[in-house]
C-alpha cells in the first residue's frame, strides 16, 4: 500500500463522512425513506473508515520474505 493509495482511501472516507454529516444537517422528519438512506450512508462511511484502518495495519506489518 503506497502513500498515494492511503491518501485516496482517506479522502474517500472523509467524503463519505461529509455526505453523512450533510444529510444529518437537513431536517428529514416525516420522510419514510430517511431512516433507510441514513443507514446506508452510515454503513458506507464506516466501511470506508474500516478500509483505511485495514490498509494502515497491513502497511505496518513487515512483508514476508519471498522464497524462490
Amino acid at each position: 500500500m503506497t502513500d498515494r493509495h492511503l491518501r485516496i482511501l482517506r479522502l474517500m472516507a472523509q467524503q463519505r463522512r461529509r455526505v453523512l454529516n450533510d444529510y444529518e444537517a437537513v431536517d428529514h422528519t416525516g420522510e419514510a425513506v430517511s431512516a433507510a438512506r441514513r443507514q446506508r450512508l452510515e454503513q458506507a462511511a464506516s466501511r470506508t473508515s474500516a478500509r483505511v484502518a485495514d490498509a494502515q495495519a497491513r502497511r505496518r506489518q513487515p512483508r514476508p520474505s519471498r522464497v524462490t
